[in-house]
């Protein structure tokens, strides 16, 4: 249970992570792209306004998955930010799908937790049980979890 927990947790840390790189990257990728030069010369990009086009690719890296993290989130500390009206929608469209992301991780947090709660409790009610009858109530239990979480057709209920 615990090795699975760790698996859990490590999976979502780095879907988050890679999440973050990606759209960080998408996103500088179209504010590169889709900017028109007149906006580049004048500092009113994301590029240039932050001085990225300057910088190295190590750095700018790590600066589009800050502002990405901070955007999944919704923290948005406000030293990154988009500055055309295209980075300004993209970025819109990137945070409208960013809480969909965020609910999914919750989500997945508060199974982990119910799981860690569950076996707890668990095991606080049946340490007097002997071994066969353990092995019966986790069995039992296993199949109510597949129950709740995957409902059986009506018809196999009756």
């Amino acid at each position: 249970m615990l090795v699975k927990t760790i698996y859990t947790l490590f999976k979502m840390v780095m879907i988050t992570f890679s999440s973050a790189y990606f759209g960080g990257c998408l996103f500088y990728f179209a504010a590169d792209q889709l900017n028109s030069e007149d906006l580049k010369l004048k500092n009113a990009t994301f590029i240039e306004g932050n001085e990225l086009h300057l910088k190295t690719n190590a750095y700018k890296c790590i600066t589009v998955t800050y502002y990405m993290l901070t955007t999944l989130t919704s923290i948005g500390y406000g030293d990154l930010s988009p500055k055309s009206n295209l980075e300004k929608l993209i970025g819109v469209v990137i945070f409208i799908i960013s809480q969909a992301f965020v609910a999914y991780v919750l989500k997945s947090f508060r199974t982990i937790m119910d799981d860690i709660e569950v076996v707890s409790q668990f095991d606080s009610k049946h340490r007097s049980l002997e071994a066969g009858e353990i092995e019966l109530q986790s069995w039992l239990h296993t199949l109510i979890r597949y129950r709740d979480f995957k409902p059986f057709p009506a018809a196999l209920e009756t």
